[in-house]
């Protein structure tokens, strides 16, 4: 009962608090969340980052991701302007088993993708490859601008534009690792065949493939894929993925190295993921990229109570508290969403933050 009145006497001064605050407005906001794709592989790790217009590419990629279908898969084919008219590096869908050979992975019903996108496949965008007339699992980036992938309503020979292929992201880092396992030699796995395997990277320059099926030493694979802060794999990123991280911090696993940098989740990934991934600041209640009255009503309705991140605590400690204010107070005013938002708090402001806090020291008492 100690704790209810606690919490019952400050959610009216909060509703005075959001009458008086006439210079923070408050507004509906679609915002862009970044959707961050990290690739590992042994020639090197490169970042892609999906378009947030493409919701039916990304769904059914993350769909694979999260699931783990896209780990230990290999850089399959290298399409060529000699080849293929093409440049562009191809994976996916096959993998490597030492004990058995290749292999297709398993695939879910294809997609239509997004098929209005309107994306040139220019140098450094990922698109989804065909799996017959439908996308699933496959994916290619593109090396140099192959345009004539675009959506082409003139086209005589493709009069529905059947043949368009939706880039749904880009490369964001590592570039040079993509150009460098386009630069690797190929390989006709099964010689004069023509199938997926008959333009297949390989690492060590060699011209022919004698230990081929022996190891996959030489074989370009990509080991991990993480859609980074989706920390819950939900194929969503929200403030149930910050409160995924902070119940990891110290772990060792890939999914939580958010800044990747190699390391255990530490403060460093939190911030990464609050900063990098939300592109907004701590005191962010509700993940708008603006730090208002909103947010204080939140932590002032869950205050001396356990939380996460949509509750008001900030610190990632489990619990809403004195320190979750200061951070609202610090960043009061935070706003992501117009260029020429003020950096500082207005001092009007400044003064309904001291209040609130006067207010919650009192109650503590």
């Amino acid at each position: 009962m100690r704790h209810n009145a606690r919490h019952n006497g400050f959610k009216p001064f909060i509703g005075l608090m959001v009458i008086a605050a006439t210079i923070v407005l408050s507004a509906d906001h679609a915002f862009a969340l970044r959707q961050l794709l990290w690739y590992q592989t042994n020639m090197g790790d490169f970042v892609v980052e999906m378009y947030l217009d493409t919701p039916i590419t990304n769904n059914n990629y993350l769909g694979y991701v999260n699931s783990g279908q896209q780990d230990n898969l290999l850089i399959h084919r290298k399409a060529t302007p000699v080849t293929s008219g093409l440049s562009v590096i191809q994976g996916g869908g096959i993998g490597f088993d030492p004990a058995s050979g290749f292999f297709f992975a398993p695939t879910n019903p294809g997609i239509d993708a997004d098929v209005e996108a309107t994306h040139s496949n220019v140098r450094g965008t990922i698109a989804m490859a065909e799996g017959g007339d439908l996308f699933t699992s496959q994916w290619f980036i593109n090396t140099t601008d192959n345009t004539l992938l675009d959506k082409n309503p003139n086209d005589p020979n493709d009069p529905d534009d059947s043949l368009v292929f939706v880039a749904f992201g880009e490369v964001i880092e590592g570039m040079p690792v993509v150009d460098n396992i386009f630069a690797q030699p190929i390989v006709d796995v099964f010689e004069n065949s023509e199938d997926a395997l008959d333009t297949m990277p390989f690492e060590d320059g060699r011209n022919s493939p004698p230990d081929l099926f022996a190891t996959a030493d030489e074989l370009i694979e990509v080991t991990t894929v993480v859609a980074v802060g989706d920390t819950n794999f939900s194929s969503t990123w929200d403030a149930a993925d910050i409160d995924e991280l902070a119940a990891n911090l110290g772990s060792n696993s890939t999914f939580f190295d958010v800044d990747r940098d190699g390391g255990n989740a530490d403060q460093q990934d939190f911030d990464a993921i609050v900063r990098d991934v939300f592109e907004t600041e701590f005191g962010d209640a509700n993940l708008d990229q603006r730090i208002s009255i909103a947010d204080l009503d939140a932590l002032g309705t869950n205050f001396s109570q356990a939380g996460g991140w949509a509750q008001g605590d900030f610190n990632g400690d489990g619990q809403v508290s004195i320190v979750d204010l200061d951070f609202i107070g610090r960043n009061f005013g935070f706003d992501n969403t117009t260029p020429a938002a003020p950096a500082v708090p207005e001092p009007a402001t400044m003064s309904l933050i001291g209040l609130a806090g006067l207010a919650i020291l009192r109650r503590r008492r």
